[in-house]
């Protein structure tokens, strides 16, 4: 496919086939780095069926307006003829391409990441920063950007998880409808990135640089916290449960430290952390129904699959608030 793909991209883009090269770890698109005049940009590919034009047009404005801001985001470039947003027909599908300029620095290794109250300060400090620019930014633009519960993933659950499986399905409704039944207003809830994890930022000079927010959302501000301690602490599982809880209260001790000088937080919102871990945790499992070779799992795997699904099914987030924060 990618063969078809970068033919396409070459007679749209005027480019040579040596000029660009697939990067893997693209789960919803297709990523390119592209080389022109010794100069690397990034490329991505978006498939009509899972992103329309309008939303990603909606997600690059608000990419670019952060870039203005002085926001350390990927830089968004024209990729032909003025346009930002260029379509092109791959075997009678639709893809939406957008060039980005390659961010300087280094993705950081898991291990790297783990323990790094620095870090986790950092990413406090850009998330207030974009949730309160999100505050401003959608009073004053249009916006199609899907709502928290539109997830590509939500929506695959009930096609993916047998009918059979009640207890999974009974989770789902349920936290759904608790969340649905929470109020949201101006104040707590607007666009969020959607995906904050380590392998979507660069660290460079000692400050972070977000990109793929190709899942920025409406939501309530705090899912995006809440997304994050996720992908802090799922590592950890049910025998050393004490060292998830430690990870989680350093995380969340940093980073609401620094969150709170760009943005205050109320009780009423960090209390709905927990249900958007069990929210993120049918989102993962979804994601790994889609993805995992279910013949050849590593005992990591097998652990995290069995812990993750009783969690689920018995509606027990990975943390309970009172144990992360004091």
């Amino acid at each position: 496919m990618n063969h078809t793909i970068i033919k396409a991209v070459c007679a749209e883009l005027n480019l040579q086939p040596n000029q660009i090269t697939p990067i893997e770890g693209g789960y919803q698109n297709h990523i390119f780095r592209i080389d022109i005049g010794g100069k690397r940009k990034i490329l991505r590919l978006s498939s009509e069926r899972t992103r329309s034009k309008n939303e990603i047009l909606s997600e690059i404005l608000w990419c670019q307006s952060l870039f203005q801001k002085g926001i350390s985001v990927a830089k968004v470039l024209e990729i032909s003829d003025s346009e930002i947003v260029c379509s092109i027909n791959v075997d009678k599908a639709v893809y939406h391409a957008v060039l980005f300029e390659e961010v300087s620095g280094r993705k950081l290794s898991y291990s790297e990441y783990l323990n790094n109250e620095q870090m986790f300060a950092m990413l406090g400090d850009f998330t207030g920063r974009i949730h309160l620019h999100s505050q401003e930014f959608i009073k004053n633009n249009l916006i199609c950007r899907p709502l928290w519960n539109e997830n590509s993933y939500l929506k695959r659950f009930k096609q993916l998880v047998s009918f059979e499986e009640t207890e999974l399905h009974r989770a789902y409704d349920s936290v759904i409808k608790e969340l649905n039944a929470h109020h949201q207003d101006k104040s707590n809830f607007g666009l969020i990135h959607g995906d904050i994890n380590v392998g979507n930022f660069h660290v460079s000079d000692n400050h972070i640089i977000m990109y793929d927010f190709d899942e920025c959302q409406f939501s309530w501000y705090v899912e995006d916290i809440a997304i994050q301690l996720f992908y802090t602490v799922y590592v950890y599982g049910e025998d050393i449960k004490n060292q998830r809880i430690d990870q989680g209260r350093k995380f969340m001790k940093s980073f609401l430290d620094a969150y709170k000088k760009n943005r205050s937080i109320s009780d009423d919102e960090l209390a709905m952390i927990p249900l958007f871990l069990r929210l993120r945790e049918i989102i993962v499992y979804t994601g790994i129904l889609m993805k995992w070779d279910f013949d050849n799992l590593n005992p990591w795997q097998r652990d995290y699959l069995r812990e993750t699904k009783k969690r689920i099914c018995l509606q027990i987030p990975l943390l309970k608030l009172d144990e992360i924060i004091r």
